[in-house]
């Protein structure tokens, strides 16, 4: 009896703030279902940022890895030197004088290398046939006193010596080889005298042009974060990429 009176007091308690509630004008609060564009992506439920990989390029650098970034690989003509040795003198950077052969002299073409020139009384013999014993070395069956019977005499002329030195080559016999100005050699016109020259595979770079990236050293490849796209995109996390939220 006492529950059931309970009750009814509960009831007509709610049905009095009902009442009046509606009498006030009271609003009765829910919650909301409707779903309205979202703004921070404008609908679309992802947003578009740079890539900071690449700056929005698309495109990154990378050094390459068969040159080391030189742009330069081995050159085996030259051994990474930019030089090859001259052909034509052998590295040596001269050429042994073939007129000398190398000596730097010649034998004197004025005396032919005697070093004088033969007196004309005596042909260069520095003696002479004894004019008292005519070159028998006897003089009346007796030795010839004038020559010690010889037979001969000194040249009166030169007075033994053959002859005087010769004016051309001061009696020395050899005069300078005029081909390499005494030197017994001269410079290879191949490589002006260097001994070397450059290198015509590598141009003298000690190494060729790297292949891979055009003698570089980089080249261009596509960004790997963004795909070569320049801009990520990402869910939109106000919506949580739907594109819509509730109003």
């Amino acid at each position: 009896m006492i529950k059931q009176k309970a009750k009814t007091l509960l009831t007509l308690l709610i049905a009095t703030l009902l009442v009046s509630c509606g009498n006030k004008g009271c609003k009765r609060s829910y919650d909301s279902t409707e779903e309205v564009e979202c703004k921070n992506c404008d609908g679309d439920g992802t947003i578009k940022i740079k890539c900071k990989t690449c700056g929005g390029d698309g495109e990154v650098t990378s050094f390459c890895d068969e040159c080391d970034g030189t742009g330069i690989v081995h050159c085996f003509y030259c051994g990474d030197t930019g030089k090859d040795a001259c052909f034509s003198c052998h590295g040596k950077g001269k050429l042994e004088c073939s007129s000398c052969d190398g000596k730097g002299f010649q034998r004197c073409g004025y005396c032919h290398g005697e070093g004088f020139d033969k007196c004309d009384m005596c042909s260069g013999l520095g003696t002479r046939e004894c004019s008292d014993c005519f070159g028998t070395g006897e003089d009346d069956d007796e030795t010839c006193s004038y020559c010690d019977g010889s037979g001969r005499i000194e040249c009166l002329s030169c007075y033994g010596n053959r002859g005087n030195d010769c004016s051309y080559c001061d009696g020395k016999g050899v005069t300078e080889c005029s081909s390499c100005d005494g030197e017994g050699y001269y410079d290879c016109s191949k490589c002006d005298g260097k001994g070397y020259e450059i290198c015509d595979d590598c141009d003298g770079r000690a190494g060729e042009s790297c292949d891979e990236c055009d003698g570089k050293g980089e080249f261009m490849r596509r960004c790997g974060e963004c795909h070569g796209e320049g801009i990520i995109v990402l869910e939109c996390p106000v919506c949580n990429g739907k594109g819509t939220v509730k109003k």
